[in-house]
């Protein structure tokens, strides 16, 4: 995941509750026991705290397949360097 800030990923909740039922189901837990929750977006500090994971974790989970992957949430943030002209308008 190399490349994508925190701060521009994150999850569908129903994703999540997926991954959360699943995980529940591989170690003999009863998968309802995961509530449903409106449907919103869970970044990853929401992530982090919910699971315990760090970031290096969560984003090693995603590499590996054991964590779906986020979705982006726009363009990440590329500061502009000013001074000088336009590249593309010289």
């Amino acid at each position: 995941m190399t490349g994508i800030k925190h701060s521009a990923v994150g999850w569908p909740s129903a994703v999540v509750i997926e991954w959360d039922r699943d995980n529940h189901r591989a170690n003999g837990l009863d998968p309802d026991l995961v509530p449903d929750e409106p449907y919103h977006i869970k970044r990853v500090p929401a992530i982090k705290e919910r699971y315990g994971f760090s970031t290096a974790t969560l984003y090693r989970r995603i590499a590996d397949g054991s964590f779906p992957k986020p979705i982006p949430l726009g363009r990440p943030a590329t500061p502009e360097l000013d001074g000088g002209p336009d590249p593309v308008q010289s």
